[in-house]
């Protein structure tokens, strides 16, 4: 019987005549049996910082586009940025350096235990979506084939961002620029369902298709971006310290990581916008924790954003003033030696305030003065 019941609009022939220049992929299986009898034979960031079908979903009637997407393949190797923990950690009185910085007076630093009263996260108890690192999706449930990994990972990443979206757009953006069969569609989309799996109660994690919805994943699936959200939704600069330092401890690494150039082109400015939200995020923490006297705190902050976006000047001005306050030259060279590479490779010139920190910390009679204005 077929698994699926609903029903879109068929592709029709002038979708194949518009496609016709266009080669199709190669065939990666034939797509004839039902997904009972596929199942058979499926197996069960410039310059790195140191710290750091069988069963359709619809029923094909139209038998004028013939070709599918290219073959599923492994996904790719990807080596994790270590986790940066923003956590509190105790440091050393610092003995070195008066630093001088100030909050902005509508700042809130909020403990720990009042985060579970500020926000409210969303339950995690079905799959999750992974995109402040490496791409990925835990807690799933049901089978996936090592070879489909990568393209279904990509197509539940596509429905978690854009959700609602009809066929058209889905093949525009999982297959750009390649004729699409619905079989070959139909074939992913139930094999995402069944990786996904079903709640406790029964019912799909991805819905079958409805016309009035689009396609579009149940609110048991969630993702790290939809919890950072939730974290700060009205950006970090008011947001209580602890939602900073959880949103921090979700970032494994660039977003939307590990991935081959061809793919994942339609979240790209997503893809910006995350990164922007992290480096905010880490830029406030940071100021924050050297404000406190923090030190260590404050440079790991300051790490998260450097990881994500190398050449950005305030933060690792952060981090070389951290440093220097708590006394640690090694440290301190370092970070000079990581910002001056990194804007090398960048190329231009450095910023006004990297310029007068670097030439303050060169002089014995002004490095023990700093002030807020070389953040």
């Amino acid at each position: 019987s077929q698994d699926d019941a609903e029903q879109e609009e068929q592709p029709t022939e002038e979708f194949a005549a518009a496609h016709a220049d266009v080669q199709p992929a190669d065939v990666d299986e034939v797509i004839a049996a039902d997904e009972d009898d596929q199942d058979a034979h499926n197996s069960h960031g410039a310059t790195a910082l140191s710290t750091e079908p069988g069963p359709l979903e619809e029923q094909e009637t139209d038998t004028s586009v013939t070709s599918t997407p290219d073959q599923l393949e492994d996904q790719a190797d990807v080596e994790l940025v270590e986790d940066q923990p923003a956590g509190d950690v105790a440091d050393e009185p610092a003995a070195a350096a008066e630093v001088d910085v100030e909050l902005p007076e509508h700042a809130v630093t909020a403990e720990p235990a009042q985060l579970a009263d500020a926000i409210a996260l969303h339950p995690r108890t079905g799959p999750r979506i992974l995109f402040l690192g490496p791409v990925d999706i835990e807690q799933t449930s049901g089978p996936v084939e090592p070879s489909k990994r990568a393209s279904l990972t990509e197509l539940a990443a596509y429905l978690a961002l854009n959700p609602g979206r009809s066929h058209e757009a889905i093949d525009a953006a999982i297959w750009p620029g390649k004729p699409v069969s619905l079989a070959a569609r139909n074939t992913a989309v139930s094999k995402l369902r069944r990786w996904l799996g079903k709640t406790a109660t029964g019912e799909d994690h991805l819905p079958r298709y409805q016309a009035a919805v689009g396609y579009t994943l149940a609110d048991t699936v969630t993702s790290d971006w939809q919890q950072w959200q939730q974290l700060l939704p009205d950006g970090p600069v008011g947001a209580p310290t602890a939602a900073l330092e959880a949103a921090l401890d979700l970032v494994r690494g660039t977003p939307i990581g590990g991935v081959k150039a061809r793919r994942y082109a339609w979240a790209e400015q997503t893809r910006q916008d995350m990164i922007a939200a992290i480096v905010d995020a880490s830029y406030e923490l940071a100021r924050r924790r050297l404000m406190e006297g923090r030190w260590r705190n404050a440079t790991q902050a300051a790490v998260v954003g450097l990881t994500v976006e190398p050449g950005l000047e305030r933060l690792a001005r952060i981090r070389i003033l951290a440093a220097h306050s708590a006394g640690n030259q090694a440290e301190e060279e370092k970070a000079i030696a990581q910002l001056l590479a990194v804007a090398e490779d960048l190329g231009g010139d450095l910023e006004e305030q990297t310029e007068k920190l670097l030439a303050d910390l060169a002089d014995p009679d002004r490095a023990n003065q700093l002030t807020a204005s070389a953040l």
